[in-house]
């Protein structure tokens, strides 16, 4: 008993850590999600496609 508590002494916080990385990767995962619904950014990426057809129209003249 005494060597099993010992070993979760020893391996909980570093569980603990995991648990806090996997927490925060979630996070940055959810923002960048989050990020990509936004209009402007949507806004934006049309404007630069655009941008660049005019660009590619006045190649082709």
């Amino acid at each position: 008993m005494k060597l099993l508590s010992q070993f979760l002494a020893l391996h909980l916080p570093a569980a603990r850590e995991l648990q806090v990385m996997a927490s925060i990767a979630i996070l940055v995962i959810f923002l960048k999600m989050l990020i990509d619904k936004l209009p402007f950014k949507r806004w934006w990426e049309t404007r630069r496609k655009n941008r660049e057809i005019e660009d590619n129209m006045w190649a082709i003249e």
